[in-house]
């Protein structure tokens, strides 16, 4: 599915304020037991859940899944 895609360098995430500072995140949101959630910008995927929203229930969790990886869609 990644094939027109390159990867994104940025440094590790370990807290949630890093996760916001990220240029490629749109948004972050906690559901309560449904967890939290990343909202990538549209033209990025997370390499672990393969679309641009990344759920997870901790926020360890949810730095490991971004950590990853996270690729930007290439213009043909």
């Amino acid at each position: 599915m990644l094939e027109n895609h390159k990867a994104v360098p940025f440094k590790k995430v370990r807290t949630k304020q890093q996760i916001i500072e990220l240029p490629f995140v749109q948004e972050v949101f906690y559901e309560g037991d449904d967890g939290w959630w990343v909202h990538l910008d549209t033209r990025y995927v997370s390499a672990k859940m393969e679309c641009s929203m990344v759920h997870e229930h901790t926020i360890k969790e949810l730095c490991d899944a971004l950590n990853y990886g996270v690729y930007e869609k290439i213009d043909n």
